[in-house]
């Protein structure tokens, strides 16, 4: 049995949570139970805090952007390019906000037609690569790229 839980179990895919980059990856002073993993030196969440350009920080604008529109939450869902095999994309509506989510589910560079929205006022509010720009006619998307727009 233990042979079987050893193969199986999901401890195999554990480790203790990286804090920092302090011995033990400062999840504890003693010595864990389960191996740390060897790159809590450069993956730990005392970087990604410091970091402008982080998961983290990505995170706390997604939940900026929920407070801040309620169609993300409470708003009319409208798939955009249903038909797509490697992009979603859709619209949440609620009132006179509009926003639309555009991103690149695979690892490949991808050109998609957007141009039926298309409009003067578009604002990019939340981008994975940094671009703040974003063009309707054919939108370039580089591999795993995501955008949230104010229409």
């Amino acid at each position: 049995m233990m042979h079987a839980l050893g193969e199986n179990g999901r401890d195999n895919a554990r480790t203790p949570m990286q804090w920092s980059a302090a011995p033990q990856a400062g999840f504890t002073q003693g010595t864990p139970w389960i191996e740390v993993n060897p790159n809590y030196t450069e993956v730990n969440v005392e970087d990604d805090q410091a970091s402008s350009d982080s998961v983290y920080r990505y995170y706390q604008s997604l939940i900026a952007l929920r407070k801040r529109y309620r169609a993300i939450v409470h708003g009319d869902f409208i798939p955009v390019l249903e038909q797509h095999d490697k992009v979603f994309a859709y619209l949440r509506t609620e009132g006179e906000t509009r926003l639309m989510v555009v991103a690149n589910f695979s690892g490949e560079s991808l050109t998609v037609d957007l141009s039926e929205f298309s409009q003067s006022s578009a604002e990019v509010l939340l981008s994975n690569s940094g671009r703040t720009t974003f063009d309707f006619g054919d939108v370039e998307l580089e591999p795993y790229d995501a955008y949230m727009i104010e229409l």
